[in-house]
């Protein structure tokens, strides 16, 4: 064992430069390298026992710094011990190129999960120039960027994700949906199907992101067997649930709808879903009081009741809804006002004001991607108002 870590030591510094094997570099695997001349010249032998020694005396600083790669790229830890494993395993000297861009497309990764986007463009951004031809780390940056709401520069990066790797499915359904941000719908289309041919296992990612952009194109009949797909695989999975109660609203169907809110409700109680089953229920003529109760009792003290429930409880005014989607990011805005515009027209619909719902819902429309959830009802309801 002991004759192969020292033999292992021996490799490391044949794949050095000769700059990093320069007694300037700080190291000490690349100092090991100078001292003996461990690395065997034509006609030279192999270097002498001191050399060996000085070699196999360095042995636990190699095996610490190839744990803290394999602790990176593995993601052992949590976050912060991932972010600390990546930018140690970023210091180790004689890295190869591509397995650098690697540990940084980890630990930009990690980062974005943080919610630290500068810092995860950065590494993506470094990792992309030591060697661009990862698919992963174009990826990487394109789900950064559908987080920032830049769909053409997600679509970019997905395009040439594909490129590098054809076979990459996930890939090709963040392309979906980079390009359905990007009101792409036939080409969204086409990324979705092209993923789902490469995972057709995967079937609760690749059903959901399709029925999106079939949503989106009104094609309801395909997007409820893609929903019904998904639920088959796993019945309580949350996004699927919730695909096939905004397929119900866009179908007017607000009873049915209602019912999968509540189903999406038992695995992914959160605000949102809260203010689509009342919604839903008021638009089906149905008494929401009791939903109404529940909700107010379990809602945090400190959080507050959100406006767009509030709405609904007619203890706030569309106006205040509105006013509420201010932020300093333009698109997180855009997002905000996207749902707001279309629970205020639901609350018009409610109660029987067709000519603000009618403006409403066409800002919605306007102000929403096709990503979104409120895409496609606000355009359904648009539709059922204009009579067609």
């Amino acid at each position: 064992m002991l004759v192969f870590q020292v033999l292992r030591i021996i490799r490391r510094c044949a794949r050095l430069s000769p700059a990093a094997r320069s007694p300037m570099v700080g190291s000490r695997i690349a100092g090991t390298c100078n001292a003996g001349s461990l690395i065997p010249k034509p006609g030279v032998s192999w270097p002498a026992i001191p050399a060996v020694l000085m070699a196999m005396a360095l042995i636990p600083g190699a095996r610490a710094a190839d744990e803290e790669l394999d602790a990176c790229l593995k993601r052992q830890g949590s976050r912060q011990d991932i972010i600390r494993h990546c930018t140690a395993a970023a210091g180790q000297p004689g890295l190869s190129d591509t397995r650098h861009a690697a540990v940084l497309n980890q630990r930009g990764l990690t980062r974005l999960a943080e919610g630290a986007m500068a810092e995860a463009h950065q590494d993506f951004d470094d990792a992309i120039r030591l060697d661009a031809t990862l698919a992963s780390t174009w990826n990487s940056r394109a789900v950064l960027f559908l987080q920032q709401g830049e769909a053409a520069r997600a679509v970019a990066d997905e395009e040439q994700a594909v490129k590098l790797s054809p076979k990459y499915a996930f890939a090709w359904a963040n392309l979906g949906q980079a390009r359905l941000m990007n009101r792409d719908l036939a080409g969204a289309l086409a990324a979705e199907s092209e993923a789902l041919r490469l995972a057709p296992a995967n079937v609760e990612l690749v059903y959901v992101g399709r029925a999106k952009a079939y949503l989106a194109q009104r094609d309801y009949a395909a997007a409820k067997a893609d929903l019904e797909a998904a639920l088959q695989a796993n019945p309580r999975y949350a996004n699927a649930l919730s695909g096939l109660a905004v397929l119900q609203v866009c179908q007017g169907d607000f009873a049915a709808a209602a019912q999968a809110f509540r189903r999406e409700r038992e695995v992914r109680p959160d605000d949102e879903s809260a203010i689509d089953l009342v919604m839903a229920l008021q638009r089906a003529g149905q008494d929401a009081s009791k939903e109404l109760a529940t909700l107010t009792r379990n809602l945090d003290e400190k959080q507050g009741i959100p406006t767009g429930l509030a709405l609904f409880m007619e203890k706030a005014t569309p106006e205040q809804v509105l006013g509420s989607t201010q932020d300093h990011d333009p698109w997180m805005q855009r997002q905000r006002s996207c749902r707001a515009q279309y629970q205020v027209a639901e609350w018009y619909l409610v109660h029987g004001k067709s000519g603000p719902a009618r403006q409403a819902l066409e800002q919605a429309r306007q102000s929403c991607d096709p990503s979104q959830s409120s895409y496609a009802p606000a355009v359904a309801e648009l539709s059922r108002l204009s009579g067609h």
